[in-house]
C-alpha cells in the first residue's frame, strides 16, 4: 500500500508529485518525501562463514539469523520498555513511548 499524492494549480499543473507509480515498470517512483516502512532481514558473517553463503540482507527465512531494519510502526500504547527485547526492538529507528 503506498499513498500518491498530486497538487495542482488551478490552470491544472502539477505543482507538487509525491508516491507516484510507473504502471509500465511496475515500480514506485522515489522521490525525498517518500518514507518506506518495512523490515530486513539478513545473515551474518559469523553464520555465512559457516554455512559457505554471502553476508548481509537476504531473502531466505530459514537462514536469516539478524534484524538488519526494521522501522515498521509500533502498536498504540507500546512503551520502548516492552519494544526492548530481541525481535521487537526497531532497528535504524527510534519510536518515543506511545508514538504510532
Amino acid at each position: 500500500m503506498w499513498i500518491y499524492i498530486k497538487a495542482l494549480n488551478q490552470s491544472g499543473e502539477i505543482l507538487f508529485e509525491s508516491g507516484k507509480f510507473d504502471w509500465v515498470l511496475q515500480d514506485l517512483i522515489m522521490d525525498p518525501y517518500i518514507k518506506i516502512y518495512e523490515t530486513k532481514q539478513g545473515i551474518t558473517s559469523e553464520l555465512a562463514s559457516l554455512l559457505g553463503v554471502a553476508s548481509g540482507e537476504s531473502f531466505n527465512f530459514i537462514l536469516n539469523n539478524t534484524i538488519l531494519k526494521d522501522n515498521r510502526i509500533p502498536p498504540h500504547g507500546v512503551t520502548s520498555l516492552e519494544y526492548n527485547q530481541p525481535g521487537l526492538k526497531p532497528v535504524g529507528a527510534d519510536y518515543k513511548d506511545n508514538q504510532y
